[in-house]
């Protein structure tokens, strides 16, 4: 599931870009 949803360039990029932002945010408090 995971993978099918990275491998589509529209809501892969949206979940990359949650997943990256909610690990930035992590990193950052």
């Amino acid at each position: 599931m995971n993978i099918t949803l990275l491998g589509t360039p529209g809501v892969g990029k949206g979940t990359l870009a949650k997943q990256l932002e909610k690990i930035f945010k992590m990193c950052v408090v």
